[in-house]
């Protein structure tokens, strides 16, 4: 593995936004509980407003499960199976310092 000391740089820093994305989205979390716990179903700030929609339900369909009843064969299944275009993926971990 090569090691450049410009990409170690930007991946550390990458990590480090994601944990504070993290922290944020959990503070975040924390206030919108607050704010549902209000009662209210508008609120608004000095900037911003808020509308809060309560028991929102959603239908989801298991397709997958409705698709098995049917027993298609194999053939069918690939006939209507597409890939999506490629796209890049980056996975974060925590460096495994030697003892």
């Amino acid at each position: 593995m090569k090691n450049d000391f410009r990409l170690s740089a930007i991946v550390d820093q990458c990590a480090a936004l994601r944990a504070q994305i993290d922290q944020l989205t959990e503070q975040k979390r924390a206030l919108e509980a607050e704010l549902i716990a209000s009662g209210e179903p508008k609120i608004e700030g000095t900037f911003h407003v808020v509308s809060i929609s309560r028991d929102v339900v959603r239908d989801v369909v298991d397709w997958k499960s409705i698709a098995a009843k049917f027993e298609p064969s194999r053939q069918l299944v690939t006939a209507h199976t597409s890939q999506s275009a490629p796209c890049n993926q980056v996975r974060y971990s925590a460096r495994k310092l030697p003892e």
